[in-house]
């Protein structure tokens, strides 16, 4: 037992929690940091196509769904497939790094033609999406010949070299109360006849309204 009283020092206590609580926030601060980086990593690969920068093909999917069940206009959701054939040959074969340039590129010169609530997205290696919220087919016909116009234009591949991307654009507009799967279906149909038809734009409509009808 000690033979001298003891006493309180409230000085030396105070210092010692200080230091204490000093080392104690900052082990919290790294392991939350630990933990988060993970999560948003993985959130945006989820959401973000990292070549583009736009909407990832599984994330554009699930915005299209969300919008369409929650959409109370019928007929005002069009979308758009940007098919690039002067790019696809080039993807995998030029260096990443000037092959993600070229997406972003892309990428940018589509949203400077779209307003900022429709939605950019990666479709495929050399096609791009776009949804046209509460835009009926017509208006989304010029909106997205405005891109094809913008996107005829040579690009430059490195210094010396230029691309042409040569698009294809096939458009769907939602009809009735059709799913986002139809929606998907009709838009990619219509690629198709501009691709294979060698057409810059191909606006699909239902048989009643003469399907394929070409623009």
């Amino acid at each position: 037992m000690p033979t001298d009283p003891i006493q309180p020092q409230p000085a030396r206590d105070a210092s010692l929690a200080i230091v204490f609580g000093l080392v104690l926030g900052a082990s919290l601060a790294i392991i939350r940091e630990q933990l988060i980086s993970p999560i948003e990593s993985f959130l945006k690969r989820h959401t973000i196509d990292q070549d583009s920068g736009v909407l990832s093909r599984q994330y554009f999917d699930q915005k299209l769904d969300e919008t369409l069940a929650r959409s109370a206009f019928v007929g005002f959701h069009t979308l758009g497939l940007v098919h690039l054939d002067g790019l696809a040959d080039y993807l995998g074969v030029i260096p990443k790094p000037l092959e993600q340039r070229l997406l972003v590129q892309v990428a940018k010169m589509l949203n400077n033609e779209l307003r900022g609530n429709d939605m950019v997205g990666r479709w495929d290696n050399a096609t791009f999406s776009v949804l046209l919220s509460g835009t009926p087919g017509k208006a989304a016909v010029i909106t997205l010949g405005r891109v094809q116009a913008t996107l005829s234009n040579p690009i430059a591949l490195g210094d010396t070299e230029e691309i042409q991307l040569n698009p294809r654009i096939g458009l769907a507009e939602r009809q009735g109360d059709e799913s986002s799967s139809d929606l998907r279906e009709n838009a990619e149909r219509a690629l198709r006849q501009a691709i294979v038809g060698n057409l810059n734009l191909v606006f699909y409509k239902s048989e009643l309204e003469r399907a394929g009808s070409l623009v």
